[in-house]
């Protein structure tokens, strides 16, 4: 898929980026945009699942649950 970047700045940019590093314009655009989604916070769905499934793993580690009885869950949800 391709980008056509229309804005001189953007390129100057790129451009300015790119031999600074030694990368490819593309690659320092990649790069730039990879730095600003961290510093947004942006991660996958399934990063944010399996850091919460340890959270939960390690709260809930060495615990013991007993089954919660009738009368208990229906004094619960009446």
């Amino acid at each position: 898929m391709g980008l056509n970047i229309k804005n001189r700045e953007v390129e100057e940019l790129a451009k300015q980026i790119a031999e600074a590093t030694g990368e490819t314009k593309t690659e320092a655009i990649r790069q730039a945009l990879l730095e600003r989604k961290d510093r947004l916070g942006l991660r996958p769905p399934q990063a944010i699942l399996a850091e919460l499934e340890l959270a939960l793993t390690n709260l809930l580690r060495g615990r013991r649950f007993e089954p919660v009885r009738k009368e208990e869950w229906d004094r619960l949800h009446t």
